[in-house]
């Protein structure tokens, strides 16, 4: 996610939460053009693959004198499928995953985590100085803001205790 939240500093603007809204629906909609090249690649793969299967390995069964060729043959499935399934996590389900993560930070925030940031602006001048900007320009507070405010909370508490 191309969008940073600091409650160090200023809020992103309804403007730039919209437009990392419609980067991000992009995006996703980019590797699920990826995911279905990716389907049609294999399934031509396996298309091909099952004639030669019929080709040469079952008449192997009529006549072994055909040579040892077709023994190596059904191997191929094996390193079809571990290729092909290492492709398909590399290029689509990683990236996949963290659009997911990206959209779902852009959602309004729970009403529970909204509790839990508002509890925390009352103890914390900071977050409460963050809170009235938010609430200034008018949006809701996101998730993503709310795991910040959370991420803060966490290193005040860790450089208190050191």
């Amino acid at each position: 996610m191309a969008l940073e939240f600091c409650i160090n500093g200023a809020p992103p603007t309804l403007t730039e939460i919209t437009a990392e809204r419609e980067r991000a629906a992009h995006d996703r909609a980019m590797l699920r053009k990826k995911n279905i090249r990716f389907l049609i690649i294999i399934l031509t793969i396996v298309g091909t693959y099952i004639p030669s299967m019929i080709i040469f390995v079952i008449p192997h069964f009529e006549d072994p004198d055909l040579g040892i060729g077709a023994y190596f043959l059904p191997y191929l499935t094996f390193i079809i499928f571990a290729v092909g399934n290492n492709q398909h996590h590399k290029i689509i389900e990683k990236p996949r995953k963290i659009m997911d993560e990206a959209i779902a930070a852009l959602e309004e925030a729970s009403p529970e985590a909204f509790a839990e940031v508002t509890d925390a602006g009352r103890r914390y001048a900071k977050i409460a100085a963050y809170l009235e900007q938010v609430s200034a320009q008018g949006r809701p507070l996101l998730q993503a803001e709310s795991a910040a405010v959370q991420q803060w909370i966490a290193d005040e508490v860790r450089a208190a205790t050191a």
